[in-house]
Parts: C-alpha cells; structure tokens; sequence
C-alpha cells in the first residue's frame, strides 16, 4: 500500500513545475484536486494498471498526501508532468 503523509493542500503559486515534479525512482505525492484517473489519463493507462502497479485494492480511496509509484510504459516522465502542470495551471486560472 501507499505511504500516506500529511494533507497535501495546493501549494502556493510559485514554481508549478518544481512543485509538481515527479521524485527520483518515479514517485509523486498527492494533491488535492488529483484523482487515479487523472494521473492513469496523463499516463496512457488505465485506472486498473495504475491500481496495480500501486497494491491498491479495487475500492480502496486515494488520499491526499499518499505517495504513488509511476509507470512510464507509454510516456515520458517529462510528458506527465507537463501534463500535470498544465492541469494545475488551468485550475488555478478557473478561480
């Protein structure tokens, strides 16, 4: 299972790039407004893969703050946080 940490609220609007970067060994925590199926999305995979690449149970919620493991099977770890960033950026410009 995951490692959960603290709540992962939106950071404040510095560097997005920085901020939503992927970790050394393919990892990324959790932000509020992130969802299985976005991150499976920006991947190219589904939901389900993304699940068991993780030990995740078909039920089980994904919480804020949790840390997942990526598989770069059909982009780059660059495509993904672009697309992360780009993601955010949108959300914050909504409000």
């Amino acid at each position: 299972p995951p490692v959960t940490a603290a709540p992962a609220t939106a950071p404040p609007a510095t560097d997005l790039a920085l901020v939503y970067a992927v970790a050394p060994g393919g990892s990324i925590r959790v932000f509020e407004g992130e969802s299985l199926g976005l991150f499976a999305s920006w991947l190219g995979i589904g939901v389900e893969r993304l699940r068991r690449f993780n030990g995740l149970a078909p039920n089980a919620s994904l919480k804020l703050g949790a840390t997942l493991k990526l598989p770069f099977e059909r982009v780059t770890q660059a495509t993904f946080e672009a697309r992360r960033v780009e993601h955010h950026r949108r959300v914050r410009e909504a409000y």
